[in-house]
């Protein structure tokens, strides 16, 4: 009797995504970046913009001319005619690139230019022998291939060899010496598959909770509501009625014990709000971060006082990315 597959159903290899939110469908840092270098963008994406005294460009999510089956696709456009360069990079972690060592890999994407740049974009696969993130100064070219510059979507494929030493590998998309203001680059349904031919496009996960729980091994993001106040987790005041703990658990183990940021958060212990100042990691790994918080006005020792979110522009961001 033929296996069917389902949902809980592992996929052959030859069927699996190695590129996670290859359908731009995670956004948890934003959905618009603009006059940002080095910064991480869609989930797992990664968007560097550089050039002549650095002027303004912009990645975003974006669904105008979407096709079937997609609901949003990663768009990046110019806003000046100075010589400017981007790159758009996904890299795989050691545990996901040791396995394809020796073996051959397609890579197969959606793209379209609805304004053409000065020299042609290209999408290349590549590889470096210590686990950092990929880039156009950062690792050894595997293969790589012209994008083109169609306004239609297009389908682009590219297949290399991974060379049994790479520790990482990933995929790069460039562009560089640009000087058209407006140009606009269009990307969707990203794939790379085990093998030298493309398998039809699917996700890496097998819905939308698995492909975001694979997104929050390397971010994990709280972000406020549009009003009032959000509650993270509970915790306590500590001898100090200015200091507390708060135990936060993440919903996946994270690639390595994360960093943090955070911006306008409050704690609460039932009578009054104050703000806290500063926020610092004790008893850290990756799957558990001990919030110790400083604030003012709050009651007394001992007392169970809750972290929340103040406001829309309030959050916590754990960072495991390369």
């Amino acid at each position: 009797m033929s296996k069917i597959l389902g949902v809980n159903s592992p996929k052959p290899e030859y069927l699996k995504n190695y590129i996670i939110n290859g359908n731009f469908d995670i956004w948890q840092r934003g959905t618009s970046f603009s006059t940002i270098t080095s910064i991480y963008t869609a989930d797992r994406w990664h968007w560097n913009h550089y050039g002549s005294g650095f002027q303004p460009s912009s990645a975003s999510q974006a669904t105008a001319g979407i096709e079937n089956n997609s609901k949003y696709y990663f768009k990046h456009i110019t806003s000046t005619a100075t010589s400017q360069n981007i790159e758009l990079s996904q890299t795989l972690d050691a545990d996901n690139t040791i396995p394809l060592r020796g073996k051959n890999v397609t890579l197969s994407m959606r793209v379209r230019f609805p304004t053409a740049f000065t020299t042609s974009a290209t999408a290349y696969l590549m590889y470096h022998t210590a686990e950092t993130k990929i880039g156009a100064a950062v690792g050894t070219i595997i293969a790589s291939v012209d994008l083109g510059a169609s306004t239609s979507w297009t389908t682009i494929i590219l297949t290399g060899m991974v060379p049994t030493n790479a520790i990482v590998m990933g995929i790069l998309i460039s562009n560089y010496n640009n000087i058209v203001n407006g140009a606009e680059l269009n990307i969707s349904k990203v794939m790379l598959n085990e093998g030298p031919v493309a398998a039809p496009f699917q996700t890496a996960g097998a819905n939308i909770e698995e492909e975001l729980s694979m997104c929050q091994r390397y971010c994990y993001k709280l972000a406020g509501p549009a009003s009032g106040v959000r509650s993270i987790s509970t915790g306590t005041l500590s001898s100090s009625t200015n200091v507390g703990r708060t135990p936060i658990v993440f919903p996946v183990t994270m690639r390595i014990t994360p960093t943090v940021t955070f911006n306008s958060l409050a704690a609460y212990d039932g009578s009054a709000l104050s703000s806290i100042s500063a926020l610092a990691a004790n008893y850290t790994n990756d799957h558990t971060f001990d919030a110790d918080w400083t604030t003012s006005g709050l009651g007394g020792a001992g007392r169970a006082t809750s972290l929340l979110l103040d406001g829309s522009t309030s959050y916590i961001q754990f960072d495991a990315e390369l």
